[in-house]
C-alpha cells in the first residue's frame, strides 16, 4: 500500500498539468487538493487498464460464469469511473466538497461488487487488478478526507 501511495502521488509533470506547481509556493490546502485530484485521475487510469483487460478477455473463449462476471464488471466499472470523473474533473477543481465523500463511496461500491463476482470464479486474472483499483480508490478517498469531507 505504501509503494502504491508513493507511486500514485509522486511529484512530476502531472501536478504542473493540473495547474499546480512550486512557483509560487501553494498553500497547503491547494497542495492537498492537487494531490487529491492526481489520486483520482490515477485511479481512473487504473480503471481503464482493467476495463481494457476485461474487454480483451471477453474476446476470447470463456465459460459462462466468467463471461457473465466480466460483463457485469464492465458495467460496474462504468459507474465507478463516472463517480471518479465527477470527483477529479468537477468537484475537486471547483472546490465543491459537499457530497464529495458520498461520490467517492458511489465509486467504491461498484468496484467491491465486481470484486465479489471475481472472487466466486475459479481463477481470474482480473482479481488482482480489481484489488489495485479498489486500493487506489481508497487512497483517493483518504486524500479527500484531508480536505474535511
Amino acid at each position: 500500500m505504501y509503494d502504491m501511495c508513493m507511486d500514485t502521488l509522486r511529484e512530476d509533470e502531472d501536478l504542473g498539468k493540473l495547474g499546480f506547481g512550486p512557483d509560487p509556493p501553494q498553500p497547503h490546502s491547494v497542495e492537498v487538493t492537487a494531490y487529491a485530484v492526481l489520486a483520482a485521475q490515477r485511479a481512473r487510469e487504473s480503471f481503464a487498464a482493467t476495463v481494457d483487460a476485461a474487454s480483451g478477455l471477453l474476446k476470447g473463449s470463456l465459460n459462462r460464469d466468467d463471461r457473465a462476471a466480466y460483463d457485469a464488471c464492465l458495467v460496474e466499472y462504468g459507474y465507478a469511473d463516472f463517480s471518479m470523473a465527477r470527483v477529479a474533473n468537477d468537484m475537486l477543481p471547483g472546490c465543491r466538497f459537499g457530497g464529495l465523500a458520498e461520490e467517492y463511496i458511489k465509486g467504491l461500491i461498484p468496484l467491491e461488487s465486481c470484486r465479489d463476482r471475481l472472487m466466486r470464479l475459479e481463477a481470474s486474472p482480473l482479481y488482482a487488478m480489481n484489488l489495485v483499483d479498489r486500493n487506489k480508490e481508497l487512497l483517493a478517498y483518504s486524500l479527500g478526507q484531508l480536505l474535511g469531507i
